[in-house]
């Protein structure tokens, strides 16, 4: 079904999608006002609810006030060097079995804390939009659980 440009429709088309969460920043809610493709921008809400609709609302970022986005990005920083330079200095040919798992589970260890930093990294971003925000969230609390959540 082809849906026709009007400003009526547009409007409420807009405070519809405000109101799911799919759009939020005045830049990109003020570029979707005035444009004329109207199909294309449905589309695009479309596809947007599709990646969001799972995801937990926007004022859950809430939980995560104590943090910010240079101690996201940091974080995530610190915790990928740490685990590239153990890898690095590990000759595993020459440690005994329990050595090789010892490592592994501290990298491993490593590795979900940067995937968590990365997470609140993208959460935290002023410049992401509500849609990346969103879908952190949910990668956050699928990876936290729902207690430390």
């Amino acid at each position: 079904m082809y849906l026709e440009y009007n400003p009526i429709h547009n409007e409420l088309v807009l405070s519809i999608a405000v109101e799911l969460e799919l759009l939020n920043d005045e830049g990109r809610t003020l570029y979707f006002i005035y444009r004329e493709n109207f199909q294309n921008d449905i589309d695009l809400l479309r596809e947007r609810y599709q990646r969001v609709k799972d995801c937990p609302p926007i004022h859950e970022s809430n939980n995560f006030w104590m943090i910010d986005h240079a101690t996201a990005a940091d974080g995530y920083l610190v915790n990928t060097d740490h685990r590239k330079f153990w890898e690095a200095r590990q000759d595993f040919y020459s440690m005994s079995r329990n050595e090789y798992w010892r490592i592994k589970q501290v990298l491993a260890e490593f590795e979900q804390c940067a995937e968590i930093y990365y997470y609140l990294r993208d959460l935290k971003n002023p410049q992401s939009d509500i849609v990346t925000k969103k879908i952190s969230l949910k990668n956050l609390k699928d990876k936290l659980g729902f207690k430390k959540y």
